[in-house]
């Protein structure tokens, strides 16, 4: 159960939304591995050096999740795009799964497509029925959709991704997919898995981090990678997750603060 406490996304002629940054010193937990100044593009050694990431905080602890490379060279596609004067009401966006050599994969180890609408997530499919009916509403619908290996966690690559701007009304769209932007995938139900997703960034220790909060603790990022969170009491918490650059400010874009989420463990 997830409930969130965030500003409303599409309002007219507002579309950047920049939150300043929790007050308070920020601190370094410290890790049982070193980590690396960028791993957007991951090599073989990089690869193992993240399985057993560890972050220690004062009363939680991140655990990496096992890392899965083998689907980073796929390409995920949207085979409908929906062009010129869009109206408010539903639409159908329909996605395929090319392997490294351009061939359709059909189905392949529980391989999913998870959606996510202005940062919300919507569904997840197998790769046999790639089609979503999305409810598009008046000003910006940014749609995100990622690969989901067979364990449950994003493919950490941006060609397992697909990221694009519906408009719908006589305004003008400003969205700018090139620039970084962070989607914060999970918690969004009872299970303490933290996952997200990049775009246009590169993490490192004295670049662009991310600002994890979680009730009054506070996590400093600099991999990009899935966690389980450890230690957490049954009850509600509070997530707050942000890019942050090297002046510990967040960096310009609509998602890069998620907002509060409160889970219910």
């Amino acid at each position: 159960m997830m409930k969130r406490i965030l500003l409303p996304f599409n309002m007219m002629g507002l579309f950047f939304i920049f939150l300043i940054s929790c007050g308070g010193e920020t601190r370094n937990p410290s890790s049982s591995t070193d980590e690396n100044e960028e791993i957007n593009t991951l090599d073989e050694e990089q690869t193992l050096s993240l399985k057993d990431t560890v972050i220690q905080g004062e009363g939680l602890q991140l655990s990496s999740l096992e890392y899965i490379k083998d689907y980073q060279n796929y390409k995920l596609e949207l085979t409908t795009p929906l062009k010129g004067n869009l109206e408010e009401g539903e639409h159908i966006l329909t996605f395929q799964l090319l392997d490294e050599k351009g061939k359709k994969i059909k189905q392949i180890n529980n391989l999913r497509v998870g959606v996510m609408v202005n940062n919300e997530f919507y569904s997840s499919k197998p790769l046999e029925d790639l089609s979503f009916t999305l409810h598009l509403m008046s000003g910006n619908n940014v749609v995100f959709a990622y690969l989901i290996n067979e364990k449950g966690n994003s493919v950490k690559s941006e060609s397992t991704s697909v990221l694009e701007n519906f408009y719908v009304g006589s305004g003008k769209s400003y969205f700018n997919k090139d620039q970084a932007h962070l989607f914060l995938i999970e918690p969004r139900n009872q299970l303490p898995i933290l996952d997200f997703f990049l775009f246009n960034v590169q993490l490192s220790k004295r670049g662009k981090r991310i600002k994890l909060t979680i009730d009054d603790e506070v996590f400093i990022l600099s991999n990009w990678q899935a966690y389980s969170i450890n230690g957490l009491d049954k009850g509600m918490h509070q997530i707050r997750m942000q890019l942050i650059d090297e002046k510990d400010e967040v960096v310009l874009g609509p998602f890069n603060d998620s907002g509060l989420r409160v889970v219910e463990i």
